[in-house]
C-alpha cells in the first residue's frame, strides 16, 4: 500500500510506502528538510505540521513531545523522522523552509560590516573597537567594561603559573 504525501500550498506530491517515515519520503524525493541526527529524534529539526491526514500516520511518540511540547497534538506538529505512514492518506504536510547555514552566516557578516561602517545606524548604536595603539581615555590598564555602550575593551587574562593557573 502507498499513500500520497502532498506539500501544503503547492502541487508537490510523493508516493509514500507504508512503514516509511515522512523524513525518508521527503529525503528520497529530494525535498529539503532540516535534520542533523539522521532520523533518531535527538535533534528536533525535522519538525513539520500535518495539515490533513494525521490519522494515516503513526501515533505521536514520547520522543516527539520532548522537542515539540504538549501542544504538538493540538496544532498538528510532528517530527518527520518519527511519523510513519500507516494508512492510505492523503497526507498533507507543511514543511518549514530550510535555512542554509552558510547563507545565514553571510547575512550576519554583512550586517556586522554595515554596523561597523555605521550604515543607517545612529551614532549611539554603532559598535566601537579600540585599537591597542590608541587606547581611549576611559580605558584602564586592566581593561574596562562600561555598561552604557560607549566602549568595551577586552584583554586576555594572563595565567600566573605560580598560582596553579
Amino acid at each position: 500500500m502507498h499513500a500520497k504525501v502532498r506539500i501544503a500550498a503547492s502541487d508537490v506530491a510523493f508516493d509514500a510506502p507504508e512503514g516509511s517515515s515522512l523524513l525518508q519520503v521527503l529525503q528520497s524525493n529530494g525535498y529539503p528538510i532540516a535534520t542533523s541526527c539522521g532520523g533518531v529524534a535527538s535533534c528536533g529539526l525535522c519538525r513539520l505540521t500535518v495539515v490533513r491526514g494525521g490519522d494515516s500516520l503513526s501515533p505521536l511518540r514520547p520522543q516527539e513531545l520532548v522537542h515539540l511540547g504538549n501542544v504538538a497534538k493540538v496544532v498538528g506538529l510532528r517530527l518527520a523522522c518519527q511519523s510513519k505512514v500507516t494508512g492510505p492518506g492523503p497526507i498533507v504536510v507543511q514543511v518549514p523552509e530550510v535555512e542554509i547555514v552558510e547563507e545565514r552566516k553571510r547575512r550576519k557578516a554583512e550586517r556586522l560590516r554595515a554596523e561597523d561602517h555605521g550604515l543607517g545606524l545612529p551614532p549611539s548604536s554603532r559598535r566601537t573597537r579600540e585599537s591597542p595603539s590608541h587606547p581611549s581615555p576611559t580605558s584602564t590598564s586592566s581593561g574596562s567594561n562600561e555598561r552604557r555602550g560607549e566602549r568595551v575593551e577586552w584583554r586576555p587574562r594572563v595565567l600566573d603559573k605560580r598560582n596553579g593557573g
